[in-house]
């Protein structure tokens, strides 16, 4: 339907109800001295889950569900405009923009009327409704941001209420920074632990200050937050007016008249609400997933409702908004009890823990997390080169996708497949623009076209991403090794800080098998040519066979470590070199078992292997005596739902979301018939462990590298015995005396406090000893004791738990053959191809995952105790989630001049000048937003973490916008939605401080209308952070041109 007959159609229908509307009284307010029954409309629209998010929005796909959001939105629209009391509250940007974008003139100033006059609200206003365990929180705040910018650019809108009903569990990252840090004047929540809900309801504290700890500021900057007395979203039973519950017959003189029954149902259903929250004022939710298709239907009956249950008389209902409730309760004079924890993990019974989702579907969150940190270092490079280009590429396409899978059945890995499918195909489309847009900056910041000469640009080549480079699959490198070409390879370094990175580019041994490698300033760097190993010729096999690579395979890689400047750009250059040039990997171990041990030694941290049982068996730092640790493989038997007697209830099976492991078992069966290949190089290190055909470990130490990776490949995982498998990598040091406790991270930002069997607050019934003390991992899980601890960071959200003293254990993959019965009615059976290659069904088995830990291992003894240790890791966290990115492609000459080798022009440049941060402190974005630049930085530690890195940092944040033309500096909230401090948000009483508060600083930093650049007075813009403050800034930018760097 076109808006204008939509508008012709809302215009007859206002006359009609013009001459009926006094027949139902539904200008109820709030009243004093009764309960007062909040209705907030909504519906639950979910970007993307048993749909795709496009077929979600056409209603295409009926046959899997039936839910359409253009006509919810259509429907929603007409019906507030028949009734100026109706109210409703939407959420979901991803959605609204597209319905928005399609409207006309006449249906857009109807909607500019009812968003001002608060007929229709947006609560979080975040593109999506992320995830809370999956989601890294860079990624949180920038999908929340893009919501937010549309809502203020279209509405002058700014959101009050943090509105996270789907997700599977509540993070304190919500709670500090995505919530109170964010401006929100309260959070709303549904899902929590069903022990926990009971609790609550019993002490009337389902409604509470969140101020985890670590929060900026402490408890007078949490967050008010409501979490449902029913523990879900939707409405009362019997009053979800779409699904067939009882229509409210109000006509005596027809059958089915039912108005008292109605009346005295809800009023016992808020009676109930009332018993277990505080005050006269309760909230009942309307609506729920994809509903208000049937908006008529809806708001006709609850005019109704609110008519007959007010003339009843024993409460008063009314038709609201989450922020009318807030400001209800802020009314009161109440002390609000204080949680400073999170809600993980949920459980809604007593075997059906939600916790296989931490690590469903692997290679996808993988894959999330790289378009993730590649959007971040893309943009800085468009910023830097004058902005998004009109009508060329950009990096639009790569935000909206990552803002997209951010999504809580996305990222999550609780979708169909083939919605899972489609996310993927919209990262590949974004990141294929966003490295064009890449590989444009780099050409123009190294002097216009210096990577390529005509010749070679005729010949096909350029400066290409390796997509595949964890395959050792590169198509320029891998073609130009084959041809005996040199090869260049341009690194950029995301982040503010001087790095040492280890480089790995994929070559063939077919022409040469020795590489020299030239840095920067021509220097010969020490490089080592590393074959590849048979796991990883298998999957590349895999990988041909299901087309999904169709760039070339090399048989070894050239392996470096590179000196990168802060926000720097890097050359190298690749030089095929005669036999003896260069250094190449020395192999043993694929002989008859030795019984010596093997060792891997940097100078630094020293491995050591038992060579007869092929196990790790202990790390030695700075010469000290070795720590016990071993790394093993196992697998647990997940639940088919059968393990009761037929006839009754068949049990929770293991799925997408539920983890309910039985038997555990370790691989191999013989757990000392463990394969060892070790490689040494004057590079790099590495044991090559095999535990069997599916399962392998790569150990690898860097030259001048205080930590250890661990690469670790599974698939595809047998299921031909009937079994699904969840596979675990389990760290094992009896050095370590732990005990119960451990630590994991929420999205990337607190460690939180994990003790086994226990939960804070409330007496935990133990059902499921393993699911339920499983937490998520975004970042890194540590354990420690007063003299070590060891911290694994990884590369991508997975589940993690300590289920004894001294262990952590993360589980890698799944590969399952029962639903767990919430929804998605399909089992999480992933197969190399997917649904799409159906012509190579012999091809098609399970996934392969590949993914690598980095495991830092410190003595606390030392002197430098447990505040260096969070340090060293925080640091090291910033870098696993912003790797440098790497291109490769030939060098000006395609053949040397017969007396010399080339000599390619070096090049190396730092957008920053050569300037850093402080190591405490982490730029989070630099990137542009409708036409303005955007600047964030963040305090990398909590209050009391680690030591003197834990105290505020001062820094000159000048240096970093070099490279920007702009005139004014403005700081804004964290979604750049408002300048900081604009609307001082609500605090509520928890015994220390209730009054409202605002910024303490002006927003404006510096101005300078002359445009001299940078615009600050003397150069400096001082910038002081506060421990695990994160602080946003607004550039006024003055053209499309770049700055010199």
């Amino acid at each position: 339907m076109q808006s204008g007959q939509l508008l012709l159609l809302i215009s007859s229908f206002l006359g009609f109800y013009g001459v009926s509307a006094g027949r139902y009284k539904t200008d109820a307010g709030r009243l004093d001295g009764k309960l007062n029954v909040h209705l907030v409309c909504h519906t639950h629209d979910d970007a993307g889950w048993l749909k795709t998010v496009d077929q979600y929005y056409w209603g295409a796909n009926n046959t899997i569900q039936d839910a359409g959001v253009q006509y919810i939105l259509d429907a929603v629209v007409a019906a507030l405009a028949a009734n100026k009391d109706r109210k409703f509250t939407y959420a979901e940007m991803s959605f609204f923009q597209r319905w928005w974008d399609q409207q006309e003139e006449d249906m857009r100033d109807l909607v500019h009327h009812l968003v001002a006059s608060g007929q229709l609200s947006f609560a979080n206003g975040g593109y999506v409704q992320h995830d809370e365990a999956a989601s890294h929180y860079v990624a949180m705040i920038d999908q929340t941001t893009r919501g937010h910018s549309f809502l203020q650019d279209t509405f002058g809108v700014k959101p009050r209420i943090a509105w996270q009903l789907d997700p599977f569990g509540h993070s304190a990252t919500q709670a500090s920074l995505m919530s109170a840090e964010a401006g929100f004047d309260a959070l709303f929540i549904a899902r929590a632990d069903h022990q926990d809900m009971d609790v609550r309801r019993t002490k009337k504290e389902l409604e509470f200050i969140w101020a985890p700890n670590g929060t900026v500021g402490g408890d007078e900057d949490g967050i008010f937050t409501v979490n449902f007395a029913s523990g879900q979203y939707g409405p009362p039973e019997g009053f979800g007016f779409e699904w067939g519950c009882p229509p409210i017959a109000d006509d005596p003189q027809l059958k089915e008249y039912n108005v008292q029954d109605r009346v005295d149902a809800f009023v016992w259903y808020a009676q109930g609400l009332a018993n277990v929250t505080v005050g006269n004022d309760v909230i009942v939710t309307m609506g729920s997933d994809f509903n208000y298709g049937r908006a008529n239907q809806w708001f006709k009956n609850m005019d109704k409702l609110i008519h007959y249950v007010n003339a009843d008389g024993r409460v008063n209902v009314l038709y609201s908004t989450p922020e009318a409730y807030v400001d209800a309760k802020h009314g009161y004079n109440h002390t609000w009890s204080v949680k400073r924890d999170d809600f993980f993990p949920y459980s809604d019974s007593s075997h059906a823990y939600w916790t296989g989702y931490f690590s469903s579907r692997p290679t996808s969150k993988r894959y999330i997390r790289q378009a993730t940190s590649f959007l971040q270092a893309a943009r800085q490079l468009e910023l830097t080169v004058g902005g998004k280009s009109s009508g060329g590429p950009t990096t639009d396409g790569l935000e909206a996708a990552v803002s997209l899978t951010q999504h809580h059945d996305s990222i999550t890995g609780t979708e169909k497949q083939h919605v899972a499918n489609d996310y993927h195909e919209r990262l590949s489309a974004g990141l294929v623009e966003a490295q064009t847009v890449v590989v444009g900056a780099v050409s123009q910041l190294l002097g216009g076209e210096p990577l390529l000469s005509n010749a070679a640009s005729a010949h096909g080549s350029t400066l290409r991403f390796c997509n595949y480079a964890n395959a050792t699959i590169c198509e320029p490198s891998v073609r130009l090794s084959r041809e005996g070409r040199s090869i260049r390879v341009v690194v950029y370094n995301p982040v503010a800080w001087t790095v040492r990175a280890p480089l790995r580019v994929a070559v063939s041994t077919h022409t040469s098998c020795e590489w020299i490698v030239q840095g920067p300033n021509n220097e010969t760097l020490p490089s080592q040519t590393v074959s590849v190993d048979a796991t990883t010729r298998r999957l590349q096999h895999l990988l041909h066979e299901t087309n999904a690579s169709s760039e070339a395979a090399g048989d070894a890689e050239v392996a470096w470590v590179a000196d990168l400047q802060p926000l720097g750009l890097a050359t190298f250059t690749m030089l095929p070199a005669s036999v003896g040039r260069a250094e190449r990997d020395v192999v043993s171990g694929t002989g008859p078992r030795r019984r010596r041990d093997e060792v891997l030694d940097n100078g630094i941290l020293r491995l050591v292997f038992d060579a007869e049982a092929g196990s790790l068996k202990g790390i030695g730092i700075d010469g000290a005596e070795p720590i016990q640790l071993t790394t093993s493989l196992a697998w647990y038997n997940s639940s088919d739902g059968l393990d009761v007697p037929e006839g009754k209830d068949r049990g929770q099976a293991g799925g997408a979301y539920i983890f309910r492991p039985g038997s555990k078992t370790f691989l191999p069966r013989h757990r000392r018939d463990v394969e060892l290949r070790i490689v040494k190089g004057e590079v790099v290190q590495e044991a090559h462990q095999r535990f069997g055909d599916w399962a392998t470990l790569v150990t690898r130490l860097y030259q001048g590298q205080a930590h250890f990776e661990v690469e670790w490949t599974v698939g595809p995982i047998p299921v031909s015995d009937g079994l699904g498998k969840e596979v675990v990598l389990e760290y094992r040091s009896s050095t370590i005396r732990s005990g119960r406790t451990f630590h994991t991270d929420s999205n990337g930002r607190h460690m939180m406090h994990r003790e086994r069997d226990h939960r804070p607050g409330w007496r935990l019934n133990v059902t499921e000893p393993v699911a339920g003390n499983y937490y998520p991992v975004t970042a890194a899980a540590t354990i420690q004791d007063r003299e070590h601890s060891l911290a694994v960071l990884v590369d991508r959200a997975q589940g993690a738990a300590s289920l004894a003293s001294g262990r952590l254990e993360f589980m890698l993959h799944r590969r399952l053959l029962a639903d767990d019965g919430r929804g998605v009615a399909e089992a999480l059976n992933e197969t190399a191809c997917g649904d799409a290659n159906r012509e190579a069904p012999h091809a098609c088995g399970g996934l392969v995952a590949r993914g690598v830990h980095r495991v830092l291992v410190q003595r606390e003894g030392s002197g430098e105790g447990p505040a260096h240790a969070a340090a060293v890791r925080r640091t090291a966290q910033a870098l696993v989630n912003d790797p440098p990115l790497v291109m490769a492609g030939p060098v000006q000459l395609l053949e040397p001049p017969p007396a010399a080798p080339p000599a390619p022009t070096p090049l190396a440049l730092s957008l920053s000048g050569g300037a850093t941060l402080p190591p405490d402190v982490q730029l989070v974005t630099f990137a542009e937003l409708a036409g303005r630049g955007i600047v964030r930085v963040a305090h990398l530690h909590e209050a009391g973490e680690g030591g003197d890195a834990s105290t505020p940092a001062t820094f000159d944040l000048a240096p970093l916008l070099r490279s920007i033309k702009f005139s004014e500096v403005t700081e804004v909230s964290l979604t750049a939605n408002s300048e900081v401090g604009a609307r001082p948000r609500l605090r509520f009483n928890s015994g220390e401080d209730g009054a409202v508060k605002g910024v303490g600083r002006p927003p404006t930093l510096c101005r300078d209308s002359s445009l001299v650049h940078p615009p600050c007075r003397g150069g400096r813009l001082n910038i002081t952070l506060k421990p695990f403050e994160v602080r946003t800034f607004e550039l006024r930018l003055d053209s499309r041109s770049a700055a010199a760097v």
